[in-house]
């Protein structure tokens, strides 16, 4: 939508901001704040909220109330958004679900906000910098963090598009290891597969009119220096395209398949979630040609380890005590660390610390020989 910009109708803007942050449509959320306590949150914007015998919100999640009359995106909400406030002069911050109800997405975002924010997101640019990536970076509404954005010429699994930015994270950590991305908070969407019953995380969206006025919500350079002119800036983005986000999940998947079979001696893979413990299971039975109950299980209550190739959740190891630890651990010639960034400090490095020979896949700093 090229040739919009800020003195473009409002309108206009409305048809170019729905076209770029196109998340579910049937559904969006409002940012609420309790005058009394204090307490920020969001909830979908739904016709029977906080009516008496009908919303129940206290003990029913929107998402399975039976009662839901949820409202879908429209002009007028997303126009209460630029403009900072509702038709009733209130506060208004809106936001979607990035991940569709087929499991794919059209956008995506990594989120920074810690201190480290401003190198820590510069360190993620300058590597899709090196790929030709479009770069987009907002400061957030707080000003104490930034989203990277990334806009796609057409709906992808989030599956894909996930494993491309975590590639991409992993990229970043190894040439600026003394950065560390302590930042990193987490990728939209959040889940690979639509949870059942919910809607997956939301994300706010910039632009927000209050937010801006302080210079906050705002798209930045590369000095961190807010684009004079946001709706030219966003009309004139490039998308991501097909190619180059299959470039990059060749290019992670390349990495996973090299490690495993250059070294012949007992690997643990350690994972946070347990999607991902399931993928990897999938997937080396896929590249190794090996049967799936030929490899081994920890987590979830499950301890089905054959000391040869096992897949394990990490936060099973780290109820272990420290002895026992060691020795479950050190009984592998290497442990494979993959979305380590994504795990509390204390816990990595209780494992990592037990473990005689770990590698990261992305988000650690260092790692003990591998050689």
């Amino acid at each position: 939508m090229n040739g919009i910009n800020k003195y473009s109708p409002p309108g206009r803007k409305i048809m170019l901001f729905r076209a770029m942050f196109r998340g579910r449509e049937d559904v969006y959320v409002w940012r609420y704040e309790n005058s009394k306590t204090g307490k920020a949150g969001y909830a979908p914007e739904c016709s029977v909220k906080w009516t008496r015998g009908i919303c129940d919100i206290k003990r029913t999640a929107c998402a399975m109330c039976p009662n839901r009359r949820f409202s879908p995106v429209d002009d007028a909400a997303v126009e209460a958004h630029l403009r900072g406030a509702g038709p009733d002069g209130k506060p208004f911050v809106m936001g979607v679900y990035p991940l569709l109800s087929d499991d794919t997405c059209r956008f995506a975002a990594i989120d920074f906000d810690k201190r480290s924010w401003r190198s820590d997101s510069a360190s993620v640019m300058a590597i899709l910098k090196n790929l030709g990536w479009p770069l987009s970076r907002e400061r957030s509404r707080s000003g104490n963090g930034a989203h990277l954005w990334f806009f796609f010429d057409e709906p992808h699994p989030a599956r894909f598009v996930r494993e491309a930015l975590t590639y991409i994270l992993t990229l970043a950590m190894e040439r600026n290891p003394e950065i560390g991305l302590a930042s990193y908070d987490r990728i939209f969407p959040n889940q690979d597969r639509l949870p059942k019953g919910g809607f997956g995380n939301l994300i706010a969206l910039p632009l927000q009119g209050a937010a801006r006025k302080s210079g906050n919500s705002v798209f930045v350079d590369e000095r961190l220096v807010p684009y004079d002119d946001q709706w030219k800036f966003l009309s004139e983005l490039p998308f991501v395209t097909s190619e180059q986000l299959s470039t990059v999940r060749a290019m992670a998947s390349s990495e996973k398949r090299r490690l495993l079979p250059q070294r012949k001696v007992g690997t643990l893979v350690l994972v946070n979630r347990r999607e991902l413990q399931r993928q990897w299971i999938e997937r080396l039975s896929q590249f190794l040609g090996i049967k799936k109950k030929d490899i081994g299980l920890i987590g979830g209550g499950v301890n089905k380890a054959n000391g040869k190739l096992d897949v394990a959740v990490i936060q099973s190891l780290t109820r272990l005590d420290g002895e026992f630890l060691v020795n479950a651990v050190n009984g592998y010639g290497q442990v494979i660390v993959d979305e380590c960034h994504a795990v509390s400090a204390p816990s990595f490095e209780k494992v990592a610390n037990a473990a005689s020979t770990w590698i990261s896949l992305n988000g650690c700093s260092e790692g003990k020989s591998i050689t």
